[in-house]
């Protein structure tokens, strides 16, 4: 592979990304947790941990009727089943 040169910097120096900003750990496989919501417990699939000043934030994939969604939710309401 070749490495390409630029006046201009790097990649990442233009687009103003800093690297390794946050990355994901993403997980091997899906862990079943259960997400505190309001009054109850919800079922979920965490999917990886994002660690962001404020502290962990997983990355969790629920289903409400029958859709899909990726939210990402504080690690303190998620439970392990």
């Amino acid at each position: 592979m070749t490495t390409k040169r630029s006046d201009f910097g790097s990649l990442t120096d233009r687009t103003g990304e800093p690297r390794n900003a946050n990355p994901d750990r993403l997980l091997s496989t899906g862990v079943h947790v259960w997400v505190r919501a309001e009054a109850a417990e919800v079922p979920g699939l965490l999917a990886a941990w994002h660690q962001t000043a404020d502290g962990w934030w997983g990355r969790v994939i629920t289903v409400t009727d029958g859709q899909p969604t990726e939210t990402l939710i504080r690690g303190d309401l998620l439970r392990k089943t």
